[in-house]
């Protein structure tokens, strides 16, 4: 039997790609400079830390509620780990 692949993956931030651009070719449109666009990219870019941040904070809380060990904390490539001796260290993968 043929494996079926899941697109559903990949379309959305293709998706989200072409909204950013139509977004930006608007402000193109609408004589808005270079700053202004920087600017959206940054809050674009932060919310993306932020939201992700959220995200896995809900994993380590739903994880230490159903009793889980704490061990590590990721976010993109930064990882907060909790060594042999309990001191908690930042690592970078």
């Amino acid at each position: 039997m043929k494996k079926r692949k899941n697109y559903a993956g990949i379309l959305l931030p293709v998706l989200m790609g072409i909204a950013l651009g139509l977004a930006m070719a608007a402000m193109i449109e609408d004589d808005a400079d270079i700053l202004q666009m920087l600017l959206g990219l940054l809050v674009v870019l932060a919310s993306l830390v932020l939201q992700t941040a959220i995200h896995e904070a809900g994993h380590l809380v739903g994880g230490l509620l159903s009793g889980y060990r704490f061990t590590s904390f990721r976010i993109f490539d930064l990882m907060l780990v909790k060594d042999a001796g309990g001191k908690l260290r930042l690592r970078r993968l």
